[in-house]
C-alpha cells in the first residue's frame, strides 16, 4: 500500500482512480484544520477556568456548566470527548438536534450494534408496523405481528431487506448538529466569524427564512459491511484560498458507524463574496478501502436538503444485509419471532 499525499493529508489506504480524483478535487480546495476521535479517558476541549459559553456567549453566574457536555453525541458511542465551553442551557437546547440525528438513522443504530447512551445496543420498535428488532448475546431477534411481514428475503443472493420507517425527524436539525460540532473544533479567534451560524443554531426565529438555502445541504455516504467507525470521529476543514469555485469557509465531516456525514459551515467572509451565487459543495472523498468495498459492496452517496424545519414523519427506510443463518423461533400469542446471527450490513435506502 503506497501512502497518498494531498498537501497536509496523507492517506494510508488503497484507493482506485475514481476515489483519487475525488480526493484531489476536495483537497485542492480545503486543508485539514482540526480533528477529534475516541479516547480511553475523559478528554476536554477548552479551558476550564474560562467559564464562557462558546455558543451563546454567556458567562457564569448567568449560566451554569454542571452537565457533561459531549462534543459528539453519546448515542454514537462517544464516551470520553467533552468540552468546557458549552453551558447547561445550550446543552439542553442541543438535545433536540441529537434526537433528530438518532431518529434519522433509525433502525441502522440497532443493526450497527454500536453501544448507545445507556451502554447497550438500542433496540428498534415500530408499533404501526408491528415490528421489533433487538440484539441478543449471540443473535439478532426480529419479532413482528402475525399477518405482517416487514422484510423480504432474497434466498438466491442471501440478502435480507427490512422495510421500516424513520421516527420523526427535522431536516434542519441535522445540519445544526453538524454546525454545533464544527463550532467546537474552531480556534477561539475564529468563533466570532460565525455569528450567523451561532444565531441560527440557538434560535428557531430564522428557520423559515433559510428554507431552500443550498448552504444547508448535507452529504451522506453509506459504507456497506461491518461498521468502520465504532466510535465517532469529527474533522474540520478550512478553505485554502479565495478559490475560483464558490465554496464555503469550512467543511465539517463526521464519521459514525457505516456513515460519513458532511456539511459546509459559512463564515462572515462568505456573505459578500458569494451573494447571489450558486454555492458548490465539494464532496468529501469516499476513502473506504478497496478491499472492504470488494467484499461488502460499493459505498453509496446522497445529498439531502436540510433547509426545511418541518418535521418529517414515517419516511420509508429500507436496510439490507447479508444472511448467514436465519432461524424461525416458536410462536408467541401475538408475534412471529425470527433470529439470525449478527448481520453484516449491506445497503440502505
Amino acid at each position: 500500500m503506497t501512502p497518498v499525499r494531498f498537501r497536509n493529508i496523507v492517506l494510508n489506504l488503497s484507493l482506485n482512480e475514481g476515489q483519487l480524483q475525488n480526493a484531489r478535487a476536495f483537497f485542492e480546495q480545503y486543508d485539514f484544520q482540526q480533528g477529534v476521535g475516541p479516547t480511553a479517558e475523559l478528554t476536554y476541549l477548552g479551558d476550564p477556568s474560562q467559564r464562557t459559553c462558546r455558543y451563546c456567549g454567556r458567562r457564569e453566574p448567568e449560566v451554569t456548566f454542571e452537565s457533561l457536555a459531549h462534543l459528539l453525541p453519546d448515542f454514537m458511542g462517544n464516551r470520553h470527548l467533552a468540552t468546557h465551553f458549552e453551558c447547561d442551557s445550550c446543552n439542553n437546547w442541543f438535545s433536540k438536534y441529537e434526537t433528530t440525528f438518532a431518529n434519522y438513522f433509525g433502525i441502522s443504530r440497532t443493526i450497527s450494534q454500536i453501544l448507545g447512551k445507556k451502554g447497550t445496543v438500542p433496540g428498534y420498535q415500530d408499533d404501526k408496523l408491528g415490528f421489533n428488532l433487538s440484539v441478543g448475546e449471540k443473535a439478532m431477534h426480529l419479532a413482528f405481528t402475525t399477518g405482517k411481514k416487514p422484510f423480504t428475503i432474497d434466498k438466491e443472493n442471501k440478502k435480507l431487506t427490512i422495510h421500516t420507517t424513520r421516527p420523526g425527524y427535522t431536516p434542519l436539525h441535522l445540519v445544526k448538529l453538524l454546525w454545533k460540532v464544527g463550532l467546537a473544533l474552531l480556534p477561539e479567534e475564529e468563533v466570532t466569524d460565525f455569528a450567523w451560524v451561532r444565531e441560527l443554531l440557538l434560535s428557531n426565529a430564522h428557520d423559515q427564512k433559510v428554507k431552500g438555502d443550498k448552504r444547508l445541504q448535507v452529504s451522506i455516504q453509506f459504507i456497506p459491511g461491518p461498521p468502520m467507525y465504532r466510535a465517532p470521529y469529527a474533522q474540520l476543514y478550512t478553505r485554502r484560498t479565495r478559490h475560483s469555485v464558490p465554496v464555503l469557509e469550512k467543511q465539517v465531516v463526521l464519521y459514525y458507524a457505516n456513515y460519513v456525514i458532511q456539511a459546509a459551515m459559512p463564515s462572515r467572509l462568505d456573505f459578500p463574496r458569494l451573494f447571489g451565487e450558486l454555492v458548490h459543495l465539494p464532496i468529501f472523498p469516499n476513502i473506504a478501502p478497496l478491499e472492504h468495498q470488494a467484499k461488502y459492496g460499493t459505498a453509496q452517496h446522497a445529498i439531502i436538503d436540510c433547509s426545511d424545519a418541518s418535521k418529517v414523519k414515517r419516511q420509508p427506510h429500507d436496510v439490507s444485509f447479508a444472511i448467514g443463518q436465519f432461524t424461525k423461533l416458536p410462536l408467541t400469542k401475538r408475534s412471529t419471532v425470527w433470529a439470525r446471527r449478527r448481520p453484516k450490513v449491506g445497503g440502505e435506502e
